[in-house]
């Protein structure tokens, strides 16, 4: 293989390389290797834009009707944190099925978990919705319960 020298650090690297191994920098290829790009024999000629129409995107996008309000503007940020809170609630009424017996945890996350519901009832997520809220409730009661035996359990 043959070899030739890099000209920036001195390091020794095949004739085939384009870069040095040692520097990075790029090895300068022999004056014979590089040829001139072609000059065109004329200038080239200029010429106007054509003067067909461009036809209109066929495609356009559309709002959907459950994003717009009641003046026709698209609300996104509101829907889309009100499908927030409609999972948050149906998440809530899950972790409040399985914290009911403690009635520090299951009174608290039972109302968060209806109040989340109860405001995420406009949205898309509407089923999601009703669902915390039903879990939750059921977390409200079975907390209520276990609150209630385990006070009469100690006065008695």
């Amino acid at each position: 293989m043959q070899m030739q020298q890099c000209p920036h650090c001195g390091a020794a690297i095949p004739a085939t390389d384009r870069f040095c191994g040692e520097c990075g920098n790029p090895i300068d290829a022999p004056a014979a290797q590089v040829a001139p790009p072609p000059q065109p024999e004329t200038p080239p000629v200029w010429q106007p834009p054509s003067e067909t129409p461009v036809a209109p995107p066929a495609w356009q996008p559309q709002a959907s009707p459950l994003a717009t309000t009641t003046r026709g503007a698209i609300d996104t940020q509101n829907l889309t944190s009100r499908e927030n809170l409609a999972i948050a609630s149906l998440v809530v009424g899950v972790i409040n099925l399985c914290a009911w017996f403690l009635p520090i945890c299951g009174l608290p996350l039972a109302l968060v978990g209806i109040g989340l519901g109860a405001y995420a009832l406009n949205s898309r997520n509407r089923t999601m919705a009703i669902i915390g809220i039903v879990l939750s409730g059921l977390g409200l009661i079975a907390a209520i319960i276990n609150a209630a035996l385990g006070a009469a359990n100690a006065l008695g």
